[in-house]
């Protein structure tokens, strides 16, 4: 992940200068590996208070399980997404929590209750 979400691709024809052209390529791509670098470095300086990590997971909630109107059924809870998994993922820094986040959107295993329309658990 870099910080603008991208890495440009490099393409290089087969024709003229070719070497000229790798070179120029290879320090493109060591450029935008030190940017790519960065961004843990970067994010794990801003701190989230519990409102924006609120933000950050509900977020990631409906792109994980919201559909094209961005509604979600999912018993699982926005705020299931922020439990870390190992005591070291207990810090309040973006990169940190991002990575939880991540972690627990892609990898699963959160359990949740969803309820009938008497508001019942259903099994």
């Amino acid at each position: 992940m870099t910080q603008t979400g991208t890495i440009d691709a490099i393409r290089v024809r087969h024709s003229g200068d070719v070497q000229h052209k790798v070179i120029e390529g290879t320090y493109r791509v060591l450029g935008e590996a030190e940017r790519t670098l960065a961004a843990p470095q970067d994010w794990s300086t801003l701190r989230l208070n519990h409102e924006e990590a609120d933000i950050l997971a509900d977020a990631a909630h409906v792109l994980r399980f919201g559909d094209n109107e961005g509604e979600t059924t999912t018993p699982i809870k926005a705020q299931q997404l922020l439990i870390p998994r190992r005591h070291d993922d207990r810090a309040n820094d973006l990169w940190t929590i991002w990575n939880v986040v991540q972690e627990n959107a892609i990898k699963g295993g959160l359990r949740g209750v969803a309820r009938d329309d008497l508001g019942r658990p259903r099994v």
